[in-house]
């Protein structure tokens, strides 16, 4: 279903119960904030994609960057999650990000440990 709200195309879609809005014309990217020590690049990074305000942004963080945020920062990780148009949880198999059918311009892992990224290569 599609709806125009002063001139921007609204689309919404329903994925496993939950509803989905998308701005047409925002580029969408998907951004990984692992345990590594470095979270600050993945934070610093949706800051500066906000503030450009063309990119939906879409975050999967883990429980180890949660905690790595606290400790290095002080960071309370809703803030990191007020940053992102959508926040996925890394168990969930069924979210949106999961299916072929989700469109992006990718995926940034920052900070990408050198386990992430051979995790990520070969499919684990």
């Amino acid at each position: 279903m599609s709806l125009v709200a002063e001139g921007i195309k609204i689309w919404t879609l329903f994925v496993s119960g939950k509803l989905h809005v998308r701005l047409s014309g925002m580029k969408r990217l998907i951004i990984g904030v692992t345990g590594a020590t470095g979270t600050i690049y993945g934070w610093r990074l949706m800051e500066m994609l906000r503030s450009e305000g063309e990119t939906e942004i879409h975050l999967v963080m883990s429980q180890s960057a949660k905690l790595t945020l606290k400790m290095e920062h002080d960071v309370d990780p809703e803030y990191i999650y007020s940053l992102a148009h959508e926040v996925h949880q890394p168990s969930n198999i069924g979210a949106s990000i999961s299916s072929g059918s989700f469109h992006s311009e990718g995926m940034v892992v920052a900070p990408c440990s050198i386990k992430t990224m051979s995790n990520i290569a070969m499919g684990n």
